[in-house]
């Protein structure tokens, strides 16, 4: 009858986690160790092995690798760290559904400089991570270089990739803004603005499409003066106070970030406007909505589920033909 050794079930498959919580170390390092990568000294690599020797693992390097993949995250977006962005929401998705398909995540912020530059990530060389997963709107320069330098298996996340052929991962963009648009509609309103720098990035220009789509679908015209950036000459985001209002407003905006219709409903408001009693305000809400605004919803859960999958399937065979998967979202009134 099986029992217990240093407290681990003999009866259950000996796993790289059973490993990890006998050494106090992450199951991240113990998969290095047994596929015999770099990045973890000889000593603990030493300790690794014994203990899996000890538990009854299978040592075989193949079967380590198989077990364990490591996927680099790259992040282009400036405002990463705010706990209130959608990117930082994001990443939080991608280690549980990392966690769940075994996959070690490895995380680097890419900043405007480095995309400027095309700088190779530091944790190519550093991790030699099995494929990336890149989240957010990179530069069409740095795409190029990845493309060319990395070698890996990629898929893009909220982003439309390097090609057509791309593998991407795409929320709603353009059907979620028209439905949160229609929103408004809805509500009587026919003077409609739009915030959102629509050259900062294709997340912001596929949401503009659904803005302005809704609008046509009402026979509505797009004045341009209801047009308003929210990021300054050098695509960083604009504060409440930095936005820049027409002397003629609209009756309501659809905004194409909930934490932009936050920060553009706090310059309203510090004019002396009742939102949304005076202006009416719709948004794209990206995972953090305080003021309650109607909202396109995405399912980032599942486009963090989908980027995992996909990007596992890619290592697998690095020639499967996956294209773009667009993850329906929800609208909340």
């Amino acid at each position: 009858m099986a029992g217990l050794k240093n407290g681990v079930d003999m009866a259950k498959e000996i796993r790289m986690t059973d490993i990890a919580a006998e050494l106090g170390v992450s199951t991240v390092t113990v998969s290095k160790a047994l596929s015999g990568k770099q990045g973890v000294s000889k000593r603990l690599r030493d300790r690794i092995l014994e203990k899996a020797a000890e538990l009854g693992y299978e040592l075989d390097q193949k079967k380590a690798a198989a077990d364990f993949l490591h996927a680099g995250l790259l992040v282009a977006n400036r405002s990463f760290m705010d706990p209130q962005s959608c990117y930082w929401n994001i990443y939080q998705q991608l280690a549980q559904a990392a966690s769940q398909e075994q996959v070690g995540l490895l995380l680097e912020v890419v900043s405007p400089d480095a995309q400027a530059q095309a700088h190779l990530p530091m944790l190519l060389s550093a991790a030699k991570p099995d494929g990336l997963i890149l989240l957010g709107d990179f530069g069409k320069k740095y795409r190029r270089m990845l493309s060319e330098s990395s070698g890996l298996p990629m898929v893009w996340l909220d982003s439309y990739g390097d090609s057509d052929a791309a593998a991407c991962i795409l929320p709603n963009n353009i059907y979620g803004a028209s439905e949160a648009t229609g929103c408004l509609l809805d509500k009587g309103y026919r003077q409609i603005g739009f915030v959102g720098s629509i050259l900062v990035s294709e997340r912001i220009r596929s949401r503009y499409l659904g803005y302005v789509n809704a609008l046509v679908k009402k026979n509505l015209p797009v004045r341009p003066e209801w047009v308003l950036e929210d990021h300054d000459a050098d695509g960083r985001p604009l504060e409440p106070e930095e936005f820049a209002l027409p002397e003629e407003l609209p009756d309501a905006f659809f905004v194409y970030d909930s934490l932009i219709a936050h920060r553009f409903a706090t310059r309203l408001r510090m004019e002396g406007f009742r939102v949304p009693e005076d202006i009416g305000i719709s948004c794209y809400n990206d995972g953090w909505n305080p003021d309650g605004f109607p909202c396109y919803v995405p399912d980032i859960q599942k486009m963090a589920a989908g980027a995992m999958i996909m990007l596992r399937g890619r290592i697998r065979d690095g020639k499967a033909r996956v294209g773009k998967l667009v993850i329906p979202g929800e609208l909340v009134q």
